[in-house]
């Protein structure tokens, strides 16, 4: 990940989901956050798209983690490729205003 996008995030929660409970980060990394926020980042970089305009991502990260839609994509039939894709579509748009091809 590029290091510039790594100062404008937390790390220590970067890749943390939300509690269905109690809507607070959970303290473990989920791989499904993690391949979306990886994926749309390095989308985000190799189509040309510049972070400068992106805002402020770690508003854009709990918002992508408060998305419906996402959380359907994330926690049913998570390996299976139209929720994958659904995942990484909804995190290059939420998180960096862009669509996933």
């Amino acid at each position: 990940m590029n290091f510039y996008i790594c100062q404008r995030l937390n790390l220590m929660t970067l890749f943390h989901n939300l509690s269905s409970t109690n809507n607070e980060l959970v303290k473990k990394l989920n791989p499904t956050v993690f391949d979306t926020i990886m994926v749309s980042t390095h989308y985000m970089l190799i189509s040309g798209n510049h972070i400068s305009g992106c805002g402020n991502l770690e508003e854009k990260r709990l918002e992508l983690l408060r998305d419906e839609k996402f959380k359907e994509y994330t926690s049913e039939r998570t390996t299976n490729i139209v929720n994958i894709l659904g995942r990484f579509s909804r995190g290059a748009k939420i998180l960096y205003g862009i669509e996933y091809e």
